[in-house]
């Protein structure tokens, strides 16, 4: 089980740094179905689940790291997430996922003055 909370979040980017090393790495599935697939695919069904099962963890780790403003926050970090993951794919190498875990982190710390 991750940890709740900020843990939990950066935990996210790591384990993307983590599996964007891999051979083969092509970024998030989902994303990339959901880019590919006409509007009416029933395969976007799952997807948009899985989108909204991951808006919902990433509200969780936030409500227990007791973060303010968490809606505006939840699609901070869903975005940075993606990007992570696309850029990684892109650039073939996991320097994005830091990258998105220090933008996160700055953006707790922010939101909490």
């Amino acid at each position: 089980m991750e940890p709740l909370g900020e843990q939990g979040l950066y935990g996210a980017f790591e384990r993307i740094a983590r599996v964007s090393s891999r051979p083969g790495y092509r970024g998030c599935p989902f994303v990339r179905a959901a880019l590919e697939l006409p509007s009416d695919h029933p395969a976007l069904k799952p997807i948009a689940s899985y989108k909204r099962s991951l808006r919902g963890r990433v509200e969780r780790h936030l409500r227990a790291a007791q973060v303010p403003n968490r809606r505006e926050m939840v699609m901070q970090v869903i975005l940075l997430i993606d990007a992570a993951a696309t850029e990684c794919a892109t650039e073939r190498r996991s320097y994005p996922a830091h990258i998105g875990r220090r933008l996160v982190e700055s953006s707790i710390a922010a939101n909490r003055r």
